[in-house]
């Protein structure tokens, strides 16, 4: 008989880390499938370990977004778990392992990206392990291209309260490769930090390889406080090149402010002629020229003779309505939804 976690039947072992295990299970009450990640037997043991489990459990609960896995339940006790969408695809890491991308996937896949980490942001929490084993790629989940998934929270904590990037045994929070230069420094950090790690994350997926160290090596921690990153192929765009060097700046007052700009300023360096995504102020502006339009046939019609007086008082509001309504029916279509607009490409209200 299945063993049971709470109301969840485990089926299959999915993986399995130092921490924790991801089990293939069913929900008893409502029969669906779900990834139901446990503690390992041995983490069950280990306090920090366990309160870290705890966090991922809290916070990944309070992040809505269509780019980060959606939890269905989670308890504490007696044995900590968290329910969440199964996810069945691959690690970004695993995909990038064979080849690079192309620039059009890799920066499509880095602003879903950019828009998770931009709703955990405005809710006042950071990842801090912004990496491609943290990025899992469903194909064909929307319109036949990746959707990408952030996830493993288990080291994120609020931007305004203090949080040692490195142990009391002298170990970093997060992986050293992708680790922002103020967290070495031991200086405050913020949202900003993970921009520079997604930046990390958009030049391995361009290139395959590290901005910064040696493959094959020890990762040099000094090399994010004073290596500049290698230079990207001639075959990068060279607006694309500029995003990647802005995002990896070790001033973080030289970054990005915000992941959603990241995310957005890369996709406009493929696409410098793409329409605005501001495309509502439009809905504004054709009916307007249109009413001004009407206004100013009538003020002609009436500046001719052709309108008396009393005429004018009804006919002149009479066109410029009509001229809005025009207006409105020429205006340009609205541009097909973006990675980052998520409320077009998955619908209002949908779970995923």
């Amino acid at each position: 008989m299945p063993e049971e976690i709470g109301r969840y039947q485990k089926i299959t072992l999915l993986g399995k880390g130092g921490m924790g295990e991801v089990w293939e299970a069913t929900d008893s009450h409502t029969g669906r499938t779900v990834a139901l990640k446990l503690l390992t037997s041995a983490a069950l043991l280990d306090p920090e370990l366990r309160e870290r489990f705890l966090r991922e459990m809290r916070l990944a609960a309070e992040i809505e977004n269509p780019y980060v896995v959606a939890v269905y339940d989670f308890a504490a006790t007696p044995s900590p778990y968290i329910a969440m969408r199964l996810i069945r695809g691959i690690t970004l890491a695993e995909e990038i392992r064979t080849a690079p991308l192309d620039p059009a996937r890799a920066v499509d896949i880095v602003q879903q990206i950019a828009s998770a980490l931009a709703s955990a942001h405005a809710k006042g929490l950071r990842h801090r392990d912004v990496k491609p084993s943290n990025i899992m790629l469903e194909r064909g989940h929307r319109q036949g291209r990746d959707h990408a998934y952030l996830f493993d929270w288990g080291i994120a904590h609020r931007i305004d309260t203090a949080d040692p990037e490195i142990t009391r045994g002298g170990q970093i929070v997060g992986t050293p490769s992708y680790i922002a230069p103020e967290r070495l420094l031991g200086t405050r950090s913020d949202h900003r930090a993970d921009i520079y790690s997604l930046a990390v994350v958009l030049y391995q997926a361009l290139t395959g390889k590290l901005p910064f160290g040696d493959t094959g090596r020890p990762f040099p921690l000094r090399a994010h406080l004073f290596d500049p990153p290698r230079a990207l192929p001639p075959s990068i765009p060279p607006a694309l090149r500029k995003v990647v060097e802005k995002g990896l700046a070790k001033d973080p007052d030289e970054r990005y402010s915000s992941a959603g700009e990241f995310g957005d300023e890369a996709c406009a360096a493929l696409n410098p002629s793409a329409p605005s995504r501001s495309w509502q102020s439009r809905e504004v502006v054709w009916p307007s020229v249109g009413g001004v339009t009407g206004t100013a046939a009538g003020a002609v019609l009436a500046a001719g003779g052709m309108l008396d007086p009393v005429s004018a008082l009804w006919a002149l509001p009479a066109l410029a309505a009509a001229g809005a309504f025009l207006g409105w029916g020429i205006r340009p279509p609205e541009p097909p939804a973006g990675p980052g607009d998520a409320t077009r490409l998955i619908g209002p209200g949908t779970v995923v």
